[in-house]
């Protein structure tokens, strides 16, 4: 039996994107805002990591919901992060098994902060 060799040009693999940094205006006084996130659709496993600094603000899991976890998430905003009327937040789209990077458009679709 004869083989035949067909040359393959490997891919370099893109590299991840890192998390998405964004920084919101803090309408409301210290303690009483609200981070508010839109999300799309996100497959089973896949979760959307909020943080200001090192410190997690809220974490969005399609876990019991329909739509595969597409709705509206609001977490409290922990007094002394917003600095000047606004808060940096970094986003992260985590799963088991692959790098984590920041989530596209159709995964989160809003970002913002409202007050309580």
């Amino acid at each position: 039996m004869v083989g035949l060799a067909v040359p393959f040009a490997a891919q370099a693999a893109a590299p991840p994107l890192p998390p998405a940094a964004k920084t919101v205006t803090v309408p409301c006084p210290d303690g009483t805002a609200m981070v508010q996130l839109r999300s799309g659709p996100l497959p089973r496993g896949v979760n959307v990591v909020v943080r200001s600094g090192d410190r997690i603000v809220g974490t969005v899991a399609p876990f019991g919901v329909r739509n595969g976890g597409a709705g509206t998430y609001v977490f409290p905003l922990p007094a002394g992060l917003a600095h000047d009327g606004k808060v940096a937040l970094t986003l992260s789209r985590t799963e088991v098994g692959v790098a984590d990077r920041a989530p596209s458009d159709q995964e989160v679709e809003a970002v913002s902060v409202v007050c309580r």
